[in-house]
């Protein structure tokens, strides 16, 4: 079971060198774990405890395609995230054409924990990204500064064990120990890039991100960077970034393991047992009114302009 191994840190230490995908895929183990969330119906919960590494392969889906992003002229990564590429693709479409498959029926599990954690990854982004954009003041070192001290500080306020001599990336190698699983979830999601997306292969995706992400990231964006340990981070950059964050609410500030990253892993965790009931449910429906259409980069709704409702 993953979440014992999470919090004792185990795997060889290795340098991580890159934000974003920890906090994804934490931010799905915690919403999982049935010692922190105690509400989920029990059959989801035993799906979730049961494939969860197809939940921490969504949780960093919309991000899988980056590394090919960055070794060529690709950017599939950026439409499915960008709410103002004239390319984009809304960034509900593949939840919710993966929840138009399982309705159809049969159920399989694998996808379905893949489709709540790409879920997760959508509603984190527009959660996170405008108290991140409330930091940086749409300075992109100074957003991806302040992703990588809250990640570290996430990380080590989860697990007491730094993200510099971890080695969290490499549970997504999991999914390779279940071929027809990790089969399953390519099959079902390799025509819905087809159809929105292009001639892309999820496959391959998958296998430069799981090789090389850390190399290709980052030499495109933080090249000689790699994560602190938490106890090498300034104290200043802990306040600015972490103890004493902005919040898009009344001009109130609080800190981000507790009023951010635990207040998205309740909502997250809250929308997974949404999106399960009415699966479950013989009732023929759909999931728009649970999962928009959101810039993930800003965090506000494509079509209102209303940034992300739990922040209004």
């Amino acid at each position: 079971m993953l979440h014992r191994e999470i919090r004792q840190g185990r795997g060889p230490a290795t340098e991580v060198a890159m934000a974003g995908p920890m906090t994804h895929m934490l931010i799905s183990q915690v919403a999982s774990d049935p010692t922190v969330v105690t509400t989920l119906d029990p059959k989801l919960q035993d799906i979730l405890i049961d494939r969860q590494r197809f939940l921490l392969l969504g949780s960093v889906g919309p991000d899988l395609p980056a590394v090919v992003d960055a070794l060529t002229s690709d950017h599939v990564s950026d439409r499915m995230h960008d709410g103002n590429l004239p390319t984009r693709v809304p960034t509900n479409t593949t939840i919710r054409e993966l929840y138009r498959k399982l309705k159809a029926g049969p159920i399989d599990t694998a996808v379905l924990a893949f489709l709540l954690g790409y879920e997760a990854h959508c509603d984190a982004d527009r959660f996170v990204h405008p108290i991140v954009n409330a930091i940086s003041g749409g300075d992109m070192m100074v957003h991806r500064h302040a992703e990588t001290v809250q990640d570290a500080a996430v990380f080590y306020d989860y697990t007491q064990q730094d993200i510099k001599t971890s080695d969290y990336l490499s549970w997504l190698a999991l999914c390779e120990e279940q071929p027809r699983e990790l089969a399953a979830v390519f099959a079902a999601w390799q025509p819905i890039v087809d159809k929105y997306y292009g001639q892309h292969s999820c496959r391959v995706w998958f296998d430069s991100y799981k090789t090389a992400f850390t190399i290709a990231r980052e030499i495109k964006y933080h090249a000689g960077w790699s994560y602190p340990r938490v106890l090498q981070i300034a104290d200043a950059d802990l306040r600015r970034f972490y103890s004493r964050v902005p919040l898009p609410v009344s001009n109130t500030t609080g800190h981000f393991y507790k009023d951010v990253f635990q207040r998205a892993v309740s909502y997250i965790a809250q929308l997974w047992q949404q999106i399960y009931l009415r699966l479950i449910d013989p009732a023929d429906n759909d999931i728009l009114d649970l999962c928009d259409d959101g810039d993930l980069n800003d965090g506000r709704n494509v079509r209102t302009g209303q940034t992300f409702y739990l922040w209004r």
